[in-house]
């Protein structure tokens, strides 16, 4: 049973995985209230999501009962972990190697489902920040983060600053 109607607006954060993606409802002072989990869904079970669209409307399907059930009619924004290349700057899922997305336009087709801004990041860059953060790199200036899961990658804190390098010339599909 949902929750009574809240005033305000909750805001989402969720790391999109090759195999599970893991949103999180948060309240406007950025406070966790609630958790979903869901298959990461796939055409195929024995191949990477290569539909980004379909992906996308379930997402937002979601995310809005995640929200209902806790009583938030509105999202205020939402960010989201992208595996593989992106473009932050226009939300571009450029390459995501193990789902099968190569220029999707993430952040504007989730915008419009939920009616609410989007930024999206690499996974893993954002997994760095939120432990640097809050989390075992609490504290430090410099900070190595490795994730293992359906792929290997890094990310990467100095002085304080997350590395964002350029992908290598014929490696444009690692952020």
């Amino acid at each position: 049973m949902a929750e009574m109607e809240k005033s305000g607006a909750a805001f989402i954060g969720a790391d999109i995985g090759g195999t599970n993606t893991v949103i999180g409802l948060f309240d406007e002072r950025g406070l966790p209230i609630g958790e979903r989990r869901i298959a990461t869904m796939r055409a195929d079970p024995r191949r990477p999501t290569s539909d980004p669209a379909e992906f996308i409307d379930r997402l937002g399907m979601e995310i809005a009962a995640l929200a209902q059930a806790h009583g938030y009619r509105d999202i205020a924004a939402a960010g989201f972990g992208v595996p593989g290349w992106v473009d932050t700057a226009s939300g571009m899922a450029l390459d995501a190697s193990n789902m099968g997305w190569k220029n999707v336009p993430f952040a504007e087709e989730m915008s419009r489902r939920l009616g609410a801004p989007v930024y999206i990041d690499n996974d893993v860059r954002l997994y760095t920040l939120g432990e640097a953060a809050a989390g075992a790199g609490e504290g430090c200036a410099d900070l190595v983060c490795i994730t293992v899961g359906t792929g290997l990658s890094a990310g990467i804190m100095m002085d304080g600053v997350l590395a964002r390098g350029e992908p290598s010339p014929g490696r444009r599909d690692r952020a």
